[in-house]
């Protein structure tokens, strides 16, 4: 059994706010954050939740699309403080439902996933920032990402890996 959690916003309209990814602190607004932790933490926290009461017994997935600047450890340039934040707090619930899960579904691995920057929507505006060879499809990204959870081993898990399978820091 495989879950995948495909909910994020980056820019985007929620709950009637307009949202843009922050370029220095003085752009950080209460609700703004508000919503990035809805989308990008909160409901994906939910679903954690929710399936480790279904998973199977059998060799399970559990993925959650992540992104490399959620990483805590890999920030160099800054910017984007709530899109960073939630990705990093993504990251931190699915770091600490693996444990739980070791527990309750055992044969269930935890992945977070970082497809690339995949050509939709939700990189349209920073495309021109990216070299031709590092936009990916979305089929290209779905393929890199069955290919990862082939190679997954719950005694191991969580996962934070890139869509080449390379592990990306906390």
């Amino acid at each position: 059994m495989t879950a995948i959690c495909t909910i994020g916003t980056l820019h985007s309209r929620v709950d009637g706010l307009e949202l843009a990814p922050e370029k220095k602190l003085e752009d950080l607004q209460q609700q703004q954050l508000q919503a990035y932790f809805k989308v990008n933490s909160i409901i994906p926290a939910l679903w954690l939740k929710h399936l480790v009461r279904v998973m199977s017994p059998n060799p399970s997935q559990v993925v959650c699309l992540s992104a490399r600047v959620g990483s805590i450890s890999d920030n160099r340039i800054g910017g984007w403080y709530g899109y960073r934040a939630s990705k990093a707090a993504l990251n931190m619930l699915v770091k600490t439902a693996a444990v739980e899960y070791g527990r309750r579904a055992k044969s269930t691995s935890l992945l977070c996933y970082h497809p690339g920057t995949v050509d939709t929507s939700l990189s349209e505006p920073f495309q021109h920032n990216v070299k031709p060879e590092k936009l990916f499809t979305p089929e290209f990204t779905a393929q890199q990402l069955i290919a990862a959870l082939a190679t997954l081993d719950s005694d191991q898990s969580p996962y934070f890996l890139d869509w080449g399978h390379k592990v990306v820091s906390w």
